[in-house]
């Protein structure tokens, strides 16, 4: 038994959230706190919808689709705020196939995204998703413990994030089986403009002094390039059967070593404060003539 599901999506959704709670009131009494409420109004092209299909014993069997078109998110005191999506398409199906493997694929689509650039200076923004899994579906642990039972293969079509400046592309393609540890295959990774991805990721923080040494040194060993000198990132990914994992110039007992020995270095600690000491009076010397003292 399936249950099916279908919503046709409004074309004007005013969505009002809680901002913030202000603290109002004099110093030495207890504040009152006031609620700011703030009001995004989305609009978007008619036929619209959010539509589902799923069986009802459980098994996840089904299906779910989603499309929608020209949205915008406006807030109302910041009209120049507004966010726009050119487009969100997406599928999921479950299911089975004539070997009684599951079956599960995914596809989506959303951009391009644009704002202002002080809202958003990386706009225009895509993401692009298409992805397929055979094999068992483990619902219980006795599954996941016989899941190397039958072969199973994961397949990354595509994958791609992109931006005005820099992009993050990838597909990939492997089988795992029960007369292998690790799955075979092979995977492809780009990443665009280098140096102003680990710029950008300096200046939010997440790269610092005592990460960058490890994530730049990885850069380095994995395209075979100083990452001083390093513009595009291509990266291949290859395992035979039997063998390890190559991961560009480099292997992952290799990579796993260095963030091993990364992990093992003491951290460095900021120099503890020095107590001031008192400065001392100044003593008075008699100095007689002829003499220094």
């Amino acid at each position: 038994t399936y249950l099916e599901v279908s919503h046709a999506m409004p074309t004007d959704i005013d969505l009002t959230y809680l901002r913030e709670q202000q603290a109002e009131g004099a110093e030495e009494a207890t504040p009152n706190i006031v609620p700011v409420y703030e009001t995004l109004k989305l609009t978007q092209a008619k036929d619209g919808f959010l539509r589902s299909d799923i069986a009802q014993d459980g098994s996840g069997l089904g299906e779910v689709e989603v499309k929608l078109a020209d949205l915008s998110f406006v807030p109302e005191v910041q009209p120049e705020g507004a966010i726009r999506v050119a487009q969100v398409n997406g599928t999921w199906t479950h299911a089975l196939n004539e070997k009684k493997h599951h079956v599960l694929t995914v596809k989506a689509h959303v951009g391009d995204i644009t704002a202002d650039p002080e809202m958003i200076p990386y706009a225009p923004i895509a993401f692009t998703l298409d992805a397929a899994y055979e094999g068992a579906a483990p619902q219980t642990a006795q599954d996941l413990a016989s899941i190397r039972a039958q072969e199973s293969s994961l397949k990354l079509s595509s994958f791609a994030i992109t931006t005005k400046e820099a992009s993050l592309t990838a597909t990939a393609d492997f089988v795992a089986s029960a007369t292998d540890v690790l799955p075979v295959g092979m995977a492809s990774l780009q990443l665009t403009n280098v140096p102003y991805v680990l710029g950008e990721l300096r200046q939010y923080g997440l790269l610092n002094a005592s990460n960058e040494p490890l994530v730049t040194h990885i850069l380095s060993l994995t395209t075979g390039t100083p990452v001083e000198e390093l513009k595009d990132a291509d990266i291949e990914i290859s395992r035979t059967r039997g063998g390890s994992f190559a991961i560009g110039h480099t292997t992952f007992e290799e990579l796993f070593a260095t963030v091993l020995q990364h992990s093992l270095q003491p951290r460095q600690k900021a120099p503890a404060a020095v107590p001031a000491t008192p400065k001392a009076e100044p003593k008075k010397i008699q100095v007689e003539e002829g003499v220094r003292g």
